[in-house]
């Protein structure tokens, strides 16, 4: 069996798969990516306190180490699709069914893709990312 991390290195032939698959969706034009479903992959990560504070030293390490896990399929997934053509996608409520509540599974992931987002996109595609391109995918505007 395979380990997450194992999955996640661009060197396995699960993420080169998934990666082709990826480049082949996205040459269909009426294809955009939601990301979405990333907490069911993370590591179990501690409740972040009501001021924001990730409390603890390992609390840290554990979020930069989700964050380089999550990063490599996150930019795989941008590169392909560009950034006009992805869209968020909190899995709320389902993400919280396994324990812990909006403070630890929504939160955490919410957390991890926006520190992807706001480190490599600009301003007017993190806006896309985070509401315009879904207006635009289902067809509101």
């Amino acid at each position: 069996m395979r380990s997450r991390e194992q999955d996640g290195n661009p060197a396995t032939e699960p993420f080169m798969e998934w990666k082709e698959l990826m480049v082949k969706l996205a040459s269909l034009s009426n294809v955009y990516m939601k990301i979405s479903g990333g907490f069911s992959e993370m590591n179990a990560l501690p409740p972040q306190t009501e001021q924001g504070d990730w409390g603890s030293a390992a609390r840290d390490e554990l979020m930069q180490k989700t964050q380089a896990w999550a990063g490599r399929w996150l930019r795989e997934t941008v590169a392909a699709f560009a950034p006009q053509r992805i869209l968020y996608g909190s899995d709320w409520p389902i993400c919280n069914v396994g324990g812990g509540g909006n403070q630890v599974s929504w939160l955490n992931w919410w957390s991890v893709v926006g520190s992807f987002v706001q480190e490599n996109l600009s301003k007017e595609d993190q806006a896309g990312f985070w509401s315009g391109n879904a207006l635009r995918a289902y067809g509101v505007v």
